[in-house]
């Protein structure tokens, strides 16, 4: 949970079911409960998870054929290094910018929401993880929502997409799995039960969000639907969501 201050409002952001906040908040954001919440307006949100408190081994058996030979191949031939996931710092955090930034802009994306990392990195919420190869001044980074109850990946960045030759995109793809694979068994031994992929498209017109389902699902899991909702503590947080909601729908 963190709770900050914007100009006229305080407010709370709550995840999976933590116990919010009783008082001195306008707002309360609630993030992936897992039933929606009375009397409040909540959105569905499906994402993939996976349970880590199975063996290592029953974990990696889940995962395709194909993305267990890419994960082997990262480690063993291409010579793939992995930076466990860390409490960020603000070297690590301007690293993951400018990496994220890129990645945005090649597939047209809003940036990254600075205000929100720096709140979870001061609350010791936020862990970046890195994946580099030998062969390429290219990396793979991982930003997660870390809780007791389970890890959220927030963003992921990789720059394939200006890589002229598939082998190179290809290699980028091995070191995106094997990162992920470093990350499941890093959050594991951490006591971690829950490993989310941070979302999962429901539906089935949109080509490139069913792209990222199919790389998701290569890890096994199962979809799940959570809630997103928010409340109005406060006349003035109440008066403040009904504005949002108008704008939104102008």
């Amino acid at each position: 949970m963190i709770i900050y201050r914007n100009k006229f409002l305080r407010i709370a952001r709550v995840w999976f079911d933590e116990t919010p906040p009783e008082k001195n908040v306008d707002i309360i954001y609630y993030f992936q409960w897992s039933s929606p919440l009375p009397r409040l307006r909540c959105q569905d949100f499906h994402t993939i998870v996976i349970d880590l408190r199975q063996s290592k081994d029953v974990l990696f058996r889940g995962f395709k054929k194909d993305t267990r030979y890419e994960i082997r191949r990262a480690m063993e031939k291409d010579g793939i290094t992995c930076e466990n996931p860390s409490q960020s710092h603000p070297l690590l955090l301007e690293e993951f910018y400018e990496v994220y930034e890129q990645f945005a802009a090649q597939k047209h994306l809003g940036g990254v929401d600075r205000k929100l990392l720096s709140l979870l990195s001061d609350s010791r919420n936020l862990y970046i993880s890195s994946a580099k190869a030998p062969s390429t001044d290219k990396s793979v980074f991982h930003a997660y929502y870390y809780c007791g109850s389970r890890v959220r990946l927030l963003y992921s960045a990789s720059l394939f997409r200006d890589s002229d030759h598939a082998e190179q995109r290809n290699l980028i793809g091995r070191m995106n799995r094997c990162l992920h694979w470093n990350d499941m068994v890093w959050f594991k031994h951490d006591g971690i039960p829950v490993y989310d992929f941070g979302g999962w498209y429901n539906g089935d017109n949109d080509e490139e969000k069913l792209r990222i389902n199919k790389f998701k699902e290569e890890f096994g899991g199962t979809v799940v639907k959570n809630y997103n909702c928010a409340e109005g503590v406060t006349l003035k947080g109440k008066v403040a969501l009904l504005m949002n909601r108008y704008f939104r729908k102008r």
